[in-house]
């Protein structure tokens, strides 16, 4: 039984220039600088003679990796990417002063996605009053800063706090089908549904970047509540082109993992259940970016819609 998301990771192709953008703006410690390689790896990734520098990165409770290939060539983050395409992937950083945080993105001249920070109308009862924002990382990979009032979010992102980036709420990806990822999320993997909203209007517009953005959003976590949350974003309007190259109805598995729009998220599995597998898992594994962790690993490709 899989417990809880314990992090994300993103394929750079500059792992001491995109470490030190995380340590030096939102105040990342990093954890440990591992050189990967073997037989394990290579059939983790997919990848023969593989051989990756991984650098694991905390900010509060929770853990965000970044690795760059030795052995292999990474791809660069698609050019003039939007935040409709099915690989779109944000990280949510949470903060706890919305115009103090974006004066420090400013400040260190990140490149912006949404116009400005925005704040969700009463009118959208279930997520009124957030704050976000959306910007690109180093090499292009969306990011998101987000402020939630009393009463929105984890409790643990309410109250005073004399730091203003406290952490990792959850990452958003671009979705085809909303009830086909749900299958999937929740009836494999056991996570739950813990909130909804149908997001429109000059806000979102303004906030995703998109002229006539109508999203559904679809925010899942498990059971426990503990790490890194999963946000579905299916965009009604402009509508998604149709996923392409399919592999069965429920996942089409990466087959590129040098790309840097590569998701990985890594589960920890009950360790009495270590026969976890489904005809679906072809190119996961039990191998960790944490050597000897009791994780399940899964590498999904955010293209084909989930």
């Amino acid at each position: 039984m899989v417990q809880t998301v314990i992090g994300v990771l993103h394929i750079v192709s500059d792992l001491d220039k995109c470490c030190r953008f995380y340590s030096s703006i939102f105040g990342f410690e990093q954890k440990s600088l591992l050189e990967l390689e073997g037989d394990d790896y290579a059939d983790l990734f997919d990848l023969k003679g593989i051989k990756i520098r991984v650098a694991n990165l905390s900010l509060g409770a929770e853990n965000f990796w970044l690795g760059q290939f030795i052995s292999h060539k990474s791809k660069c983050y698609p050019e003039n990417s939007r935040s409709n395409d099915l690989w779109f992937q944000h990280l949510a950083i949470v903060v706890s002063d919305m115009d103090q945080a974006y004066e420090i993105l400013k400040k260190n001249k990140v490149q912006g996605i949404s116009s400005a920070p925005q704040t969700i109308p009463e009118w959208n009862k279930s997520a009124a009053g957030i704050r976000a924002y959306y910007f690109q990382g180093p090499e292009g990979h969306p990011l998101e800063i987000i402020n939630f009032p009393k009463g929105k979010g984890l409790p643990k992102w309410q109250g005073c706090s004399e730091h203003i980036f406290l952490g990792i709420d959850h990452t958003a990806i671009a979705i085809h089908d909303t009830d086909t990822s749900i299958t999937f999320y929740r009836d494999f993997l056991g996570m739950h549904i813990v909130g909804e909203s149908l997001n429109y209007g000059e806000t979102q517009e303004r906030l995703s970047g998109v002229s006539g953005a109508k999203v559904r959003i679809t925010a899942m976590r498990f059971p426990n509540s503990k790490g890194v949350g999963i946000e579905f974003l299916q965009y009604l309007n402009p509508p998604m082109d149709e996923p392409r190259n399919l592999l069965q109805p429920v996942i089409y598995l990466q087959r590129q993992p040098s790309s840097q729009w590569m998701m990985w998220t890594e589960c920890i599995v009950e360790p009495s259940r270590p026969q976890f597998r489904s005809s679906h898992e072809k190119s996961s594994s039990r191998t960790s970016l944490n050597p000897g962790a009791a994780v399940l690993s899964l590498r999904i490709q955010t293209v084909t819609g989930f």
